[in-house]
């Protein structure tokens, strides 16, 4: 979509936009966002930012999901214009962005532009997929003069209901006028006083903190029971990813999954991706680094190779687990 067409949608009679959802766990699905809802979303997070008409919003996602969309409303909101650059890992950035939107992929880049002095950023947006814990650190130790956020939300709330700042407590903390609570599931559930849908429920367990901050566990769907202790697939990546950190691992590209298992119940597997030369780490020296800072219920029973790991267009992996495997 480009954004003539996505302000044709803007400007047309309907109270609606159609949309669709990421599609993390399965198929995206069709939606339609009330453009007050979105209008509500926008002015909260231009607000949060301090953005003005002479603010530069800069853009380099593709228009057919909702944090594209969403810059598009911010910019419009204010009485400015969108600087929309071409989707890439890459992105060609001026050399003053007020306000710009990323997936994590993305990120790596912009820092070495920033770092090289083309740009200058002054808030960086986060979202689409969990952030590497590598990349989080490289941000809040080398570049602390960036004003760094993850996001939290989804399509149906309009874009993001919370922001975790990089460097900061490691909790996500509401915007203005949403609160937390959750359900007997332990998942988190938003009320959101400017959405016309009040409340909703998700399937992200939480630690609520307070009725304004929590601490993401992960999704529901994505818990390993394993041996009757209860993991959280996320939590184990940022738990190997800290123990692989320091090693020549630290930048490895994985997802943790489980399978069914007699003994355990289910067990945890670590699928890998292979670098850029097509060729595979050192399964065994990753397993020694993770078994002299971990938990042995927490150490991935099976490793799994790709070449690549699937990914959904907003840039979330697709835990799909291969047949092919290393076991220890």
């Amino acid at each position: 979509m480009t954004l003539d067409e996505f302000r044709e949608q803007w400007q047309s009679p309907s109270l609606f936009i159609p949309a669709h959802t990421s599609g993390s766990t399965g198929q995206p699905k069709p939606v339609r966002l009330l453009k007050t809802d979105m209008e509500a979303s926008a002015r909260a997070t231009n607000t949060l930012f301090g953005l003005d008409a002479g603010s530069l919003l800069v853009c380099p996602l593709a228009l057919d999901y909702i944090a594209g969309k969403m810059m598009a409303v911010r910019a419009w909101l204010l009485g400015a214009e969108p600087l929309m650059v071409a989707p890439s890992n890459r992105p060609d950035l001026p050399p003053l962005c007020s306000l710009l939107a990323v997936v994590p992929s993305q990120v790596p880049a912009v820092a070495q532009a920033i770092k090289a002095g083309k740009t200058v950023v002054e808030n960086l947006l986060i979202g689409g997929a969990a952030l590497p814990i590598s990349t989080a650190r490289m941000l809040a130790e080398e570049l602390p003069q960036v004003a760094a956020y993850e996001s939290y939300g989804m399509t149906e709330t309009c874009s993001h209901v919370a922001l975790r700042r990089v460097g900061g407590d490691g909790l996500f903390h509401a915007m203005p006028g949403v609160t937390f609570s959750t359900d007997g599931r332990g998942c988190l559930v938003i009320k959101a006083e400017r959405l016309s849908e009040a409340v909703i429920v998700t399937n992200d367990m939480v630690r609520l903190a307070d009725s304004g901050s929590f601490e993401w566990l992960g999704r529901i769907d994505n818990v390993i029971n394993s041996g009757g202790i209860k993991l959280f697939a996320e939590q184990l990546e940022a738990e190997i990813a800290k123990a692989l950190a320091s090693s020549p691992f630290g930048n490895i590209d994985f997802f943790i999954t489980s399978e069914p298992d007699a003994k355990w119940g289910d067990r945890v597997v670590m699928v890998v991706e292979k670098d850029a030369d097509g060729l595979s780490p050192d399964v065994q020296a990753m397993t020694d680094l993770m078994k002299a800072a971990m938990p042995s219920s927490h150490i991935p029973k099976r490793i799994v190779e790709v070449p690549s790991l699937a990914r959904t267009a907003s840039g979330k992996v697709r835990r799909i687990l291969p047949a092919e495997s290393a076991e220890f």
